[in-house]
């Protein structure tokens, strides 16, 4: 036995447990008061007493602008991330992506979904840093990379011949941001769009989705109308969806069921939704319900 953390607390049991861990795996896991610790603890090359603290899983940061951390820069709420974090060399990007990761892992995250840049300024450069990163860390962190077309497919066409270069280099997830075009027909291509490469190259979608707040947006709607009809196959995650809790009751119920009803995943971000969005809102559905 590698390491024994001893007297730890579990949310579903009574009584203090023993972890036993070899090879980075957990192997064992029995009460505290067990007359079979004392071997275990004879063989333990390292013991650990949790003093009746509580043992839980690692941590999940399901969204996150990776290539927008620890720049130094604090963003305009009303706006995207400044220019300047692009204008960053290769070798800061990636030392700030390696430093974000190893914060993470102090702070028992061990999983992050990444939502990386794309357009065609910067290319694909902040997409490949990302991944490349993620190699490195492959041993005891998931990075999910997803590439995020913050400018939209069809406010400039040469987006969307890049997002298909980006799904071909290995990624794990494909983003989109509706709410970046300048039409809702346009809007509703993108999404298409979206789910048409999904469906290619067999992905799982995650959408930057109804952002602004506005109660009158179609774009969560059309998202799982479009999964139901399609019998859409993978995942697809709708992110942020800041209009549904502009929704009053029945509408938010109904909105709430129709996601439901498509198996849609919902990533919440109330802090920062409140903050680019929340001025002026009359009133916003709670996130328990959400």
């Amino acid at each position: 036995m590698d390491i024994l953390i001893k007297n730890s607390k579990l949310r579903e049991k009574q009584y203090n447990v023993n972890i036993g861990i070899s090879q980075g795996k957990i192997r064992s896991i029995i009460p505290s008061n067990s007359e079979s610790n004392a071997d275990i603890e004879q063989k333990a090359d390292t013991i650990i007493d949790a003093r009746g603290r509580l043992a839980t899983p690692a941590l999940i940061e399901p969204h996150l602008h990776i290539d927008m951390c620890q720049s130094g820069n604090k963003p305009d709420p009303r706006h995207n991330i400044p220019k300047t974090v692009h204008d960053k060399s290769d070798e800061d990007l990636y030392n700030r992506i390696c430093r974000m990761i190893g914060d993470a892992l102090q702070n028992g995250v061990t999983s992050i979904r990444a939502h990386v840049e794309i357009n065609p300024g910067i290319g694909l450069k902040n997409l490949e840093t990302a991944i490349e990163a993620k190699k490195k860390f492959a041993d005891f962190f998931k990075l999910q990379v997803c590439p995020f077309p913050a400018h939209g497919f069809f406010r400039d066409k040469a987006l969307g011949r890049l997002m298909k270069k980006a799904v071909r280099k290995g990624i794990d997830a494909i983003g989109g941001c509706p709410s970046s075009e300048i039409t809702w027909e346009d809007s509703k291509n993108h999404i298409d769009f979206c789910f048409k490469l999904g469906k290619y190259y067999g992905k799982p979608l995650d959408i930057h989705i109804a952002e602004t707040g506005d109660p009158y947006s179609k774009e969560l709607e059309y998202l799982a109308s479009k999964k139901i009809k399609d019998s859409y196959p993978g995942p697809v995650t709708a992110s942020h969806t800041c209009s549904l809790s502009s929704l009053d009751g029945y509408k938010a119920r109904r909105m709430i069921s129709l996601l439901k009803e498509a198996g849609i995943g919902i990533i919440l971000m109330p802090g920062v939704s409140l903050m680019r969005n929340g001025c002026g809102i009359r009133k916003r559905t709670p996130v328990p319900p959400l």
